[in-house]
């Protein structure tokens, strides 16, 4: 099927939030469009300062703007666990509502959808015949059943409903790690496709000399980048604690919105660690080059249970900046296949310095492999396989 033969719908309730979302939905749609196809994307609201505005004549809001009162109220429950999936399941509903409006004047709608409440879009799945649905996994689609974790009921009653939904033939998943998509497949089998995350290679980094004169930094510091979100999951105090054992410590440079307890302000002084700067906010790309390009080292923390995969996993080999990395599973497994950097153990502080030493002492000796990397994971490479799948074509865990 050409690449023209589908109309596709980018779907992305959450865009608004301060992660990941929005990133991933701009760069989908500027890829997709490159290749011919007819995009359009919808989101909850374009009333947030994440969705700039030279982007906001390119998406469908269902809300362009928001009363002052809802800022406030979303603000301060953002961290509640049940609140969130109310608002979830909420935007999700909506953006549903939009995108099946839209499908009717479609002929071959093809729904993604880049995150939102599970429960509403798979009841969507049997409901609405016509459109078919690609869903973006980015967690654990099944839950792992053990003798003293039995399966709950609201767990079997979910698992049916993915049964139900992937039977129809127009539900398929979409998902970044082998982990998560080896998990999905569990309940989804041929309709869960591997398309690792992509990045755009085409524009080249600023000297680093360049960035850090830009950006205020000293030209001979040794800087440790740790870029992202700061969620509860990132272990700063082992990074930090392991920085103090370094002969040469070097400054640890926060860059993200803090969303969680897990403040880097609170951390630094806790560790007293002498030698930090904290950027408290979702910088834009321009500004989270310039960061990537005056790092010597991008630091990836994770606790030891962490499976999931990160985006500044591959956006560091975009930016060809060697990683220190925990010993997570699909973070470590990342790391040794194409050798761009070292892991530590994780929660093990003299093991993160020992890392920091290796990397420091032959930087050079990783640029093969994020060169390597870099090629895997862009658009260039990436983008026929979701095609692939819009199309119906692509074959089981592969794309």
């Amino acid at each position: 099927m050409s690449s023209t033969a589908v109309e596709v719908t980018l779907i992305s309730p959450h865009a608004h939030f301060p992660s990941h979302y929005w990133q991933n939905t701009l760069a989908l749609m500027q890829a997709l469009a490159g290749r011919g196809l007819s995009v359009q994307v919808i989101v909850f609201t374009t009333d947030t300062p994440i969705i700039g505005l030279e982007h906001r004549d390119k998406v469908a809001p269902v809300f362009r703007q928001m009363p002052v009162w809802w800022h406030r109220f979303v603000s301060g429950n953002t961290q509640h666990r049940r609140f969130t999936k109310i608002l979830s399941s909420f935007e999700t509903v909506a953006c549903l509502l939009k995108s099946f409006r839209l499908a009717r004047r479609q002929s071959k709608p093809v729904l993604h959808w880049i995150g939102g409440a599970q429960w509403p879009l798979f009841l969507a799945v049997l409901c609405c015949r016509r459109p078919r649905f690609v869903y973006s996994l980015f967690g654990r689609l099944t839950q792992e059943q053990t003798a003293s974790a039995p399966t709950s009921f609201g767990r079997r009653i979910f698992d049916r409903l993915v049964l139900a939904a992937v039977g129809t033939g127009r539900l398929d998943f979409v998902c970044e790690t082998d982990l998560i998509a080896d998990n999905a497949a569990r309940l989804a089998g041929a309709h869960v496709h591997l398309i690792p995350y992509a990045i755009r290679t085409a524009k080249p980094l600023p000297e680093k000399s360049c960035a850090r004169a830009q950006l205020g930094f000293e030209p001979g510091e040794t800087i440790f980048l740790f870029f992202g979100t700061h969620r509860l999951e990132k272990d700063y105090r082992t990074a930090l604690r392991g920085c103090l054992m370094l002969p040469n410590r070097p400054l640890a440079v926060f860059v993200g919105k803090v969303i969680s307890a897990n403040d880097p302000h609170a951390v630094v002084a806790e560790c007293g660690y002498p030698k930090a700067r904290i950027v408290d906010e979702f910088v834009s790309d321009e500004l989270a080059e310039l960061y990537f390009a005056a790092a010597d080292v991008v630091v990836l923390p994770y606790e030891k249970n962490f499976t999931r995969g990160s985006g500044v996993l591959i956006e560091s080999c975009r930016y060809q900046r060697p990683m220190l990395v925990s010993a997570a599973p699909y973070l470590s497994g990342f790391v040794s296949r194409y050798r761009c950097g070292e892991t530590f153990e994780p929660g093990n502080a003299q093991s993160f310095a020992e890392a920091a030493q290796r990397l420091l002492a032959e930087p050079g000796a990783y640029l093969p492999g994020l060169a390597q990397a870099r090629h895997d994971h862009s658009w260039e490479v990436l983008i026929e396989r979701y095609i692939a799948v819009y199309s119906g074509s692509a074959s089981n865990l592969t794309g």
